[in-house]
């Protein structure tokens, strides 16, 4: 299998300040600090669980307004990230 056929668990924000992390146990998907700027970096900023199973996939858009989650209870969520 090639790695484009592997479902994202990360993606990092097109201005490199976050980091979206999914495949939590709570189902949930996490959005973390990887720059000075926005605060601690490696600090978890918010935790979002909408979803009835483990998120198996994100991505987030070429301009980062929008980010889209999917998730073993078969809904794609789609996500303002403004």
């Amino acid at each position: 299998m090639d790695a484009e056929e592997w479902p994202s668990l990360f993606a990092a924000s097109p201005d490199g300040r976050l980091l979206y992390s999914c495949g939590h146990w709570d189902n949930s998907f996490k959005v973390t600090s990887i720059d000075e700027r926005t605060g601690k970096p490696g600090k978890c900023l918010q935790t979002l669980t909408q979803h009835q199973d483990v998120v198996t996939c994100l991505t987030v858009s070429e301009d980062g307004m929008v980010l889209v989650t999917g998730s073993s209870d078969t809904l794609i969520k789609i996500w303002d990230t403004f």
